[in-house]
């Protein structure tokens, strides 16, 4: 099974929500926030990507785009 830690990593950002980057550029790749529903994922560019019940999930919806 893939580990998406393996690829990237989580910035504390605040209340809820965190900065994930790439964990060989250290490049922005997303952000993630809380919702009421689970986690709501950003790209780089601010852009919506979907919502996950888990940080997991999300960064693999986010590992599916790049």
């Amino acid at each position: 099974m893939l580990a998406f830690s393996e690829f990237f990593y989580l910035v504390h950002a605040g209340q809820g929500r965190w900065v994930i980057r790439h964990r060989l550029t250290d490049e922005l790749a997303g952000t993630v926030t809380r919702t009421g529903a689970g986690f709501a994922l950003l790209d780089d560019e601010a852009r919506p990507v979907g919502e996950s019940v888990s940080i997991e999930g999300a960064l693999g919806q986010l590992y599916a785009t790049v």
